[in-house]
């Protein structure tokens, strides 16, 4: 349950990194992970949403 707390801070976290960043690409690549991780964490939250 730890895992489906904490995986909305990076993605905030990588906000505040587009914001501040002037490499575009970078920053559209470190949303991308993220965007992959959340995808896997919610295959595991199906189990417990919330």
């Amino acid at each position: 349950q730890k895992e489906v707390i904490s995986h909305r801070q990076p993605k905030e976290h990588v906000f505040n990194i587009l914001e501040s960043s002037e490499e575009d690409e970078e920053a559209f690549e470190a949303m991308a992970e993220i965007d992959k991780f959340e995808e896997s964490l919610k295959q595991k939250e199906i189990i417990k949403p919330e």
